[in-house]
This record gives C-alpha cells, structure tokens and sequence, in this order.
C-alpha cells in the first residue's frame, strides 16, 4: 500500500466531514478509547443535521435514531482506560482514502463528503463488515443501490454547497 500523509488527507474532507471527524476524536477521548473507529465518526455523522446521510437514509430508511443506539452499544464494547492522546485508526484512514478516490475519480469532486464516505465505506469488503457489525439497520443500504443513486441523491444536499456533481458514469465501479 502507498504511504499517504494524514495531514493531506483530511485536508481533502469537507468542512462537515472534518468537523465530524474532530467530533469523533472527542467522543474517543471522552470513552477514553484507544483509537478514533469508524464507529465514533459514523456517530458524529448521523448526529449531524442537514448531511448526504440524512437524504441517504431517507431514500433507504434507515432509522437515525436506532443507528445512534446501535453504534453506542458497539462502542460500549471498545476497550478504555486509555490517557493518551488518541490516534485515527488504520480503518478510518482507509474510509477517508478511499471516499476521496470515489469522490474525484467518479464524481469530480475535489473534497470528502458524507455520502462518498459511506458508499466508499460501504463498498470496502473490510469497512463494510465492520460496519454491519456495529449498526444492523446500516444493513438497508447496500454499496451497489447506493452508488447506483448517488449523484441524485447528493443534488438534494446542502452539503454540496455549490460544488457540482459531475455523473461521468451512472454506476460506479466498486472494484478495491
């Protein structure tokens, strides 16, 4: 795998999908776990208004509510105790990675957003499992419906924030 440097990458996050991701390290700080997961970000996620997830789980419905409980009682299970500071964990670095491939490479985008987060984690085998794990009512939505609706969907968002949403394909590819 190529090294990627950090700093670079969350640079390429959208102002909600860093503001979530600091959300995320202080619930991990908080929990005193050992690293930010995908679960402390996907919490932070839902929890915040007005993003692509919230048309994402309209179109789907997925039930915001029971996905903030699902994901607490998977948290609940995390290992605590720890002092330090945190660290992001090496699944969350893979999600962001691969939300910014999908986002510039199909979508034109020059930044993360929600939605690209959870179609690219959705469409990683690993992410996605994890995920299942921790929130069964993330199960509604699969990788290929969701990226099959995409670019529609994110039309809808106030998180494009006048950024256009090129289609270069209709479905894209979910090859890793």
């Amino acid at each position: 795998m190529v090294s990627v440097n950090l700093k670079s990458l969350v640079g390429k996050l959208n102002p909600t999908t860093q503001r979530t991701l600091e959300g995320a390290a202080g619930l991990c700080l908080s929990r005193t776990n050992y690293n930010v997961e995908l679960e402390h970000w996907l919490y932070k996620l839902v929890e915040e208004p007005d993003t692509d997830l919230t048309i994402i789980f309209k179109q789907f419905d997925v039930n915001p509510a029971r996905v903030l409980q699902e994901l607490t009682s998977s948290m609940d299970r995390f290992k605590t105790g720890n002092a330090r500071p945190t660290a992001l964990s090496p699944d969350l670095i893979t999600a962001i990675r691969e939300a910014w491939i999908l986002g510039s490479v199909e979508y034109g985008s020059s930044l993360v957003r929600t939605g690209y987060l959870l179609a690219a984690i959705l469409a990683d085998e690993t992410l996605g499992r994890t995920v299942a794990g921790a929130s069964s009512e993330l199960k509604q939505i699969t990788a290929p419906q969701l990226l099959s609706q995409l670019a529609v969907l994110l039309q809808e968002s106030r998180e494009a924030g006048g950024e256009a949403i090129s289609s270069k394909t209709a479905s894209p590819s979910s090859g890793g």
